[in-house]
């Protein structure tokens, strides 16, 4: 496929629709969702929308159609296509309560064998995921997510934790009147412009899905991020600074959810690991420890950079002395990842010339020169986001982007109605 930086005037060869349906009356408890094409490149009659997620009551994954109403998602089941059915440039759906709620806009084609249970009953449909090359990644596709378990209160963002094909603009009126997040028109062909120009190599590779999607680099393949151990060496560096007395620390607002009232204190022990402590000194309460995830990678085949990017391997791996924080380690991988993406591990300037005492989480994301020790594909994202979103440099880059308040995660309560626009990229 060709880089470029703008779609193609004819969009790909659609598969059939069926015919336009009058627009739904929504069943009870659900909400008006209107979607508005205003993309030229992506006409009304090529659009499918794919909606499901997990019912609140019974926990199993159902999918929806366009009235609102669900129905079950069974192994073998595929989430059902709603094609286009309003008139001109607009649509409406009704959205009902759900957990993990995705709006799936998909267009040029129809993508319903992919949305499959292809495991267990309760695992969930599959999504697109053009890095497989499972037949998407030559289609404009893109979702928003949602969640809303009572009293028509719902959170909903949007995510490019995998990939971002559309700039899409998300308003949904409560009570707090109209809340609006997403991405004006441009927003990806400047971001697909500033990945090739500015950000170098692995990370303009990322681009090479154009003009459909920007692929996050946690998918890396060699098509779309051919260098899987970028990071390592600046990570290593970066860990390696908080040996011999230097410090960390993570604030307990940060880790109010878990049920430890913090802070805690991080320093890396002679085998790379990074303990975490109840005050800043060895001889205090150890509270848990986050495994080397250079010796995690040579135990499983994954590099650094991967883990980082992805936050997994040895960021799911904390480990403490007793059970009583449950919910600790995954806050605590969460966190150090997420700093190690957003380029705020390092103590500053590196290597540290003193001690140093703390170093919160979310102080100098993505700061000018930090390029060596953060994932550029959040930091472009970020920087775009700051001409080109709703809410100046709202994006969700990695898994956990939204630790730092920097995120699309936004919630209406008493939602009464939603419009989603695709806006021109």
């Amino acid at each position: 496929i060709t880089p470029s930086t703008g779609k193609p005037s004819t969009p790909p060869s659609s598969s059939p629709s069926a015919a336009p349906v009058p627009t739904p009356t929504g069943v009870a408890g659900t909400f008006p969702a209107t979607i508005v094409d205003n993309d030229p490149s992506i006409p009304p009659s090529g659009i499918h929308l794919y909606i499901y997620g997990e019912n609140p009551t019974t926990s199993a994954f159902v999918g929806v159609n366009a009235n609102g109403s669900i129905y079950a998602l069974a192994h073998g089941s595929t989430v059902a296509a709603i094609p286009w059915s309003g008139t001109g440039k607009t649509n409406t759906v009704f959205l009902p309560p759900l957990i993990g709620g995705r709006v799936y806009i998909v267009g040029g084609s129809s993508l319903s064998s992919i949305f499959m249970v292809s495991g267990a009953t309760g695992t969930g449909p599959a999504a697109p995921a053009p890095w497989n090359m499972d037949g998407s990644q030559s289609v404009y596709f893109d979702d928003i997510e949602y969640a809303e378990t009572s009293a028509s209160n719902v959170n909903f963002d949007l995510s490019q934790t995998d990939a971002i094909g559309l700039d899409l603009q998300v308003a949904a009126t409560g009570s707090q009147g109209t809340q609006t997040i997403g991405l004006k028109s441009g927003a990806i062909t400047a971001f697909a412009a500033a990945l090739k120009n500015g950000a170098g190599a692995p990370w303009s590779a990322l681009a090479n899905e154009m003009p459909y999607h920007i692929i996050n680099p946690q998918h890396g393949s060699p098509n779309f991020f051919p260098n899987a151990t970028s990071l390592d060496s600046a990570i290593a560096t970066a860990w390696n600074a908080y040996r011999g007395g230097n410090w960390m620390e993570i604030t307990p607002a940060s880790l109010s959810a878990t049920g430890y009232s913090g802070p805690l204190y991080g320093t890396v022990d002679g085998s790379g690991n990074l303990n975490f402590y109840a005050a800043q000194s060895t001889a205090g309460t150890l509270v848990g420890t986050l495994q080397n995830p250079s010796a995690y990678a040579a135990a499983h085949a994954e590099t650094v950079t991967s883990q980082t990017l992805a936050q997994n391997g040895a960021f799911n791996n904390f480990t403490t002395p007793s059970a009583v924080y449950p919910t600790l380690g995954p806050a605590i991988g969460n966190r150090v990842s997420g700093a190690l993406n957003s380029g705020v591990f390092v103590p500053s300037p590196l290597p540290p010339t003193q001690p140093v005492s703390t170093q919160p989480i979310c102080t100098g994301r993505f700061a000018s020169g930090g390029s060596a020790y953060q994932n550029q594909y959040a930091a472009t994202l970020h920087g775009i986001a700051n001409t080109y979103a709703y809410v100046a440099g709202a994006a969700y880059g990695y898994p956990y982007d939204d630790l730092c308040g920097t995120s699309t995660d936004t919630t209406s309560n008493g939602i009464t109605s939603m419009t989603i626009t695709i806006n021109p990229s």
